[in-house]
């Protein structure tokens, strides 16, 4: 046994940090990105690139600087002490670990694993001296004796898994963690090297979060979205027991986003807090104690100074808690590539996107300038949408469905609505007339059906949400048709995360926000599981569908061109699409056309003739699309924000 000063099991659970799936707002306040103050962006180099028709791609490039803050914990020094913080960041290129000595905070390191490990949920220091990381499925150690060996590679006995959530050391000595999505417990023994799947935790849920070694030798881990339950595992005979009744098990995501389902406490008792009742666990039983009895935040580790980390933002500001529990501040350099454009928006000559991981909203002028306006207020995740006014900007946000105002002439944001459950992801907003917002999006973890959200644009007020416009589907995309007065939308068959789809076809409909009423409903094309987008002209409705979406990239398998009438939802005309993948929200309508951007072209629609005319070929597969400017037509392509010039199309009320 060396120096390390923590036992095999001991708790290690540590502050959750996460813009991506964000849990931590949840868990202790002020866990999570915070917005901080950032120095005047450089002006971006333009790049043109010949395009056909007259047209030409310029990149406008993406001075942001971040990463989405995934860990911040104690951990071992050289000397095996509790001396150092850990950081841990998922970027594009692969996950970045940071080390700095608590003593000496000037003392910083960063190494970072390679494509396609860009996650570290799971982390714990271990009795052997060293800090084991998870990163899709797979296991990796980091020596602090060594710090030149890296990041080293362990494998993985189930490497298709997409998150290792959390880590643990049990009272074996073995490393012990759990997957999404399939909530299966793993565990990797230091000292022969060989990894072991225990098995499903549980047959149909894809989420087992929170992960303890107990006291009593056992592991336990928490499991949700859409059914909750306690499972304990007995390493010395590899028997599960299940704490809550199958008919009894509560629905939803749990305690603090299913988070806090465990807690421990400082002598390493493990303590549920499932379906509103508190359990002491034991030996995979579960007692039931008064809620005072039980602890309400996890144990996390302090340096051997008595330094408690508290939360850390995106950009590498962090704060803790020294010996006498006050609040002290500290920031550190890393390095990480640009993040990557995650939403456009455009006014005139002026463009807006949102950048993932960084969480900031970046302002483009037509003058070449770039101001990063800061992480959208109530914001902790992925700006989903934007509305840009000609004075200020809307930004609908994850975690929790919040929608921020920014004044553009003061440059300052403020909290204007938090929608949660129903509108968790905010995938659409469009702006209203009478000063309203329409929200729609994705429901919270284990639920079906995204809500159509009306807001009062000044206020916040929420005037109407209906759950399940398109039953048990989500909305993800809307335009305004001001002639007809209607909300023109598309809809997905995705579900809240850990929640299978029961829908086969995705839909394209018209939703009247006078009459609160659904006009109509069509499937856009029978199989196509995702609406990319919508735009209005001519009469009609013009939509891209595709086969499948994945969780936080583009459509996948085949795609389709659908047109409709737009009073009556009928089918007018429907063909294969040609241009690669189209990105969400990638349609709109300019001067009496239809434009819209892919993987392999930006292209314009005839809405009389259906006749596609490819614009130009982007240098860079498009990713993210549409925003219609005074400049031409705005689209994120990996970590840039991209520009096609086109002087003769002129923005109208259908612009998105």
């Amino acid at each position: 046994m060396n120096s390390l000063s923590i036992a095999r099991g001991a708790r290690v659970r540590q502050s959750f940090c996460f813009p991506a799936i964000l849990f931590a707002a949840l868990i202790s306040p002020g866990c999570g990105p915070a917005p901080v103050a950032q120095p005047p962006a450089p002006k971006t180099e333009a790049k043109p690139t010949p395009a056909a028709e007259g047209g030409k791609f310029v990149n406008l490039g993406n001075p942001a600087v971040g990463a989405a803050g995934l860990k911040f914990m104690v951990g071992p020094g050289p000397d095996g002490k509790l001396t150092h913080f850990y950081f841990g960041f998922a970027v594009k290129g692969g996950f970045i670990l940071v080390q700095m000595d608590s003593r000496d905070q000037g003392k910083v390191r960063q190494w970072q694993a390679e494509k396609p490990f860009e996650d570290c949920w799971g982390m714990t220091p271990a009795s052997d001296g060293n800090l084991y990381i998870g990163s899709k499925g797979h296991y990796f150690k980091f020596d602090p004796r060594e710090p030149d060996k890296g990041l080293q590679h362990l494998g993985s006995p189930l490497p298709d898994e997409k998150y290792i959530w959390q880590m643990v050391e049990g009272r074996d000595g073995k490393i012990y963690a759990c997957t999404y999505p399939g909530a299966n417990l793993i565990s990797y023994d230091p000292a022969t090297g060989k990894f072991v799947d225990h098995g499903k935790l549980d047959p149909k849920e894809m989420y087992a979060k929170p992960l303890y070694a107990g006291a009593d030798g056992w592991i336990y881990a928490g499991i949700g979205t859409a059914r909750n339950q306690i499972v304990g595992f007995n390493p010395a005979t590899g028997e599960f027991t299940y704490l809550v009744p199958e008919a009894e098990r509560p629905a939803g995501p749990g305690t603090g986003m299913g988070w806090l389902l465990l807690v421990d406490d400082k002598d390493g008792n493990i303590f549920a807090d499932i379906g509103g009742k508190h359990y002491r666990m034991e030996n995979g039983r579960g007692t039931e104690v008064a809620a005072d009895a039980a602890p309400k935040d996890p144990q996390k580790l302090k340096t051997i100074d008595g330094l408690l980390p508290y939360s850390f933002s995106s950009k590498g500001k962090f704060i803790f808690l020294d010996a006498e529990k006050k609040q002290q501040e500290g920031q550190f350099p890393f390095k990480a590539e640009p993040p990557s454009i995650f939403s456009v928006a455009a006014l005139g000559g002026t463009a807006f996107a949102g950048v993932f991981p960084a969480d900031s909203l970046l302002e483009y002028s037509k003058e070449g300038k770039v101001i990063d306006l800061g992480i959208p207020r109530g914001a902790r995740s992925q700006t989903y949408s934007m509305v840009a006014l000609p004075d200020r900007l809307y930004a609908a946000a994850y975690p929790q469905g919040t929608v921020s105002v920014y004044d553009l002439k003061t440059g300052k944001s403020r909290l204007l609505a938090t929608l949660r459950g129903p509108n968790l992801r905010p995938m659409g907003m469009i702006s209203l007339p009478g000063g309203r917002l329409a929200v729609g999006g994705v429901p919270d973890y284990g639920q079906r059906g995204g809500a159509l959200t009306i807001l009062d644009d000044q206020t916040g007020k929420v005037l109407f949400q209906q759950r399940g416009v398109i039953p048990e589907q989500s909305i993800r995309d809307m335009v305004w048709d001001d002639k007809n007065q209607c909300i023109i939308g598309g809809s997905s068959t995705v579900c809240g995360n850990g929640t299978p789809p029961v829908e086969e076809d995705a839909r394209v409909f018209a939703w009247s926000p006078e009459g609160e009423r659904l006009l109509w409903s069509q499937v856009a094309y029978p199989g196509d599981r995702h609406v990319a987008g919508v735009a209005v002209a001519d009469g009609k409705v013009f939509a891209l569908s595709s086969v499948h979406q994945s969780e936080f990239g583009p459509a996948r398998g085949p795609k389709h061109f659908v047109v409709l009438d737009l009073k009556t939802g009928e089918i007018l005309h429907r063909k294969d699409f040609e241009f690669g993948i189209p990105p969400d929200r990638c349609l709109a309508a300019a001067g009496g056309k239809v434009f819209g951007v892919a993987t392999e072209g930006v292209f314009s629609i005839d809405p009389k003739t259906y006749e596609f005319t490819l614009l130009g070929k982007p240098p860079v597969p498009a990713t993210v699309g549409i925003a219609i400017g005074d400049r031409g037509i705005y689209f994120g392509a990996g970590n840039n924000l991209w520009l096609f010039e086109m002087s003769q199309i002129q923005p109208g009320p259908q612009s998105n």
